[in-house]
């Protein structure tokens, strides 16, 4: 009855533990289109989002789209975005309003499936991990960055240098913002895992009432 003991034990010890495993990283997608002011290659445009918590943080602009008519690509939304959009720039900065801190920029990232590197211009802003807080992501012309930017340190409110230029393409831009949590509840099968651990310490407990058990170890 010592070794049924120990084994009941054993096996609420390890259901248990396989009860704090949790799903892989849940991911969310929001997608944005719209234009910059079309006679103000300056303009700038502002996303602001929230995280709950740290996160993988990618944004990826679609409307450059390569060369000839090769199309933009497909956003997280499922549109086919056009190709003919401006040469893009994305600048993420640490929280709303002009006190956002300046956190990384990127030009030229990847190209949608199919496009040639070389005459891609859509821009990739990756983030390993982004902790929970209020962002700003600002999206505008390759010569119009930011003045943080072009200095390393610095805020949304220092402003942006003001050599923006179409380039004779259209204003219209598409970006995508997807973000990977690396916590999530527990999946369905941990949840019965969890109760046969519970069912397994009850059963324990009545051996336990009424016979001396010898300690042991799980194999």
């Amino acid at each position: 009855m010592a070794y049924r003991h120990s084994l009941l034990a054993c096996l609420a010890l390890m259901a248990m533990a396989a009860s704090l495993a949790t799903t892989p990283a849940q991911a969310s997608s929001q997608s944005f289109t719209g234009s910059l002011a079309a006679a103000d290659p300056n303009d700038v445009k502002l996303i602001q989002f929230t995280l709950g918590s740290a996160a993988t943080f990618t944004a990826q602009t679609w409307s450059f789209g390569g060369s000839g008519n090769a199309p933009g690509g497909t956003n997280a939304a499922g549109a086919v975005i056009a190709a003919g959009g401006f040469d893009t720039y994305l600048s993420l900065f640490s929280g709303f309003g002009p006190g956002a801190l300046f956190l990384a920029s990127n030009d030229d990232g990847l190209c949608p499936p199919g496009t040639p590197s070389p005459t891609c211009a859509d821009s990739t802003l990756h983030l390993v991990s982004l902790a929970a807080g209020d962002y700003t992501l600002a999206l505008s012309t390759f010569g119009n960055f930011s003045f943080a930017e072009n200095l390393g340190v610095g805020t949304l409110g220092d402003g942006f240098i003001g050599f923006g230029d179409f380039d004779g393409r259209s204003a219209l831009f598409a970006v995508d913002i997807n973000t990977a949590f690396a916590t999530a509840l527990p999946e369905p099968t941990t949840l019965t895992l969890l109760a046969l651990g519970i069912v397994s310490l009850v059963l324990m407990r009545r051996f336990s009432q009424t016979r001396e058990l010898t300690p042991s170890v799980c194999p």
